[in-house]
């Protein structure tokens, strides 16, 4: 398949894909479209970093987000490798906070965003595999290691030696140096508190509802701000209304390989569903006899 981005600039390609095919002055407009069924799609949004205000996550430069963490430790990302966003050093010791976004009902999230440890888990041993010497450290109220596989993957996390502390941490303070002491209640060893100085801290968001639908589409919003789905176990792809289906994040927090099996349900769902209405068939469609 030929990359149109690469046509654009490429005069080798264009009886294919012609100089013009993309438009980067156009601007939003609406559409009506008639549809036999309705697959909702309607994804995620990251709960703000200053969710927690005593996280310091809107004010303190070194206190990061993971999509910018997974942004520094790209491949084509913008320093190759990674530094403190405040001086540019490479830091010698990185905390991920977990729950930063999710489980707390005082800010509105009680439940659990399911992918956070997991990715907090992947971007730590990259850390520990480009920078051997630099310290890391999780801390968690417990590790949700539920997918196939995961549990290897956390354990071999911890063989690498990524510190997994359980751990509440309390609050985040920017100290001299703009390094960042944690104020931290360390479980297993009692309840003791301890202020534990980083020089980055990464905050594990959690994940938010994507799109609200308003008076756009009748399905009912579940307690947690998610499309409401009566039957999660048996049939996670049909909404309460006829027609319309859902799948991936729209219906709570998943990972990649949950959402991809569901976008086949609802896809499979909505397929059968237009098989028995016949809507959006054309005339006589079906009623032959066929070799």
């Amino acid at each position: 398949m030929l990359d149109p981005a690469y046509c654009v600039f490429d005069g080798s390609c264009a009886k294919v894909c012609p100089k013009d095919c993309i438009d980067f002055a156009q601007l939003p407009e609406e559409l009506a479209v008639e549809a036999g069924t309705v697959i909702v799609t309607s994804g995620l949004q990251i709960t703000p970093m200053d969710a927690k205000k005593e996280y310091g996550g809107d004010k303190y430069v070194n206190v990061m987000n993971p999509l910018a963490m997974e942004r520094v430790q790209s491949s084509n990302g913008p320093y190759g490798h990674v530094l403190r966003p405040s001086d540019g050093k490479v830091p010698k010791s990185v905390a991920y906070v977990q729950c930063a976004g999710s489980r707390d009902a005082s800010i509105g999230v009680p439940y659990c965003s399911r992918v956070c440890c997991m990715y907090a888990l992947k971007q730590a041993i990259m850390i520990k595999h480009e920078l051997h010497d630099t310290e890391v450290t999780i801390y968690h109220m417990d590790i949700r290691a539920f997918g196939k596989g995961y549990e290897q993957f956390y354990r071999r996390a911890m063989a690498e030696g990524i510190r997994v502390v359980k751990a509440k941490v309390a609050r985040i303070t920017e100290v001299e140096n703009r390094d960042l002491s944690l104020r931290v209640e360390l479980i297993d060893e009692g309840g003791q508190v301890a202020e534990i100085r980083h020089d980055l801290v990464v905050l594990s968001q959690g994940t938010i509802p994507g799109w609200h639908p308003g008076d756009v589409l009748p399905v009912p919003e579940a307690r947690d701000g998610f499309f409401e789905v009566p039957e999660l176990a048996t049939k996670p792809a049909r909404s309460p209304i006829e027609g319309i289906f859902l799948a991936g994040v729209a219906t709570g927090p998943k990972d990649i390989p949950d959402s991809i099996v569901e976008a086949g349900a609802a896809a499979m769902e909505a397929a059968m569903y237009l098989g028995r209405t016949g809507v959006g068939q054309p005339a006589g469609a079906g009623s032959g006899r066929h070799a």
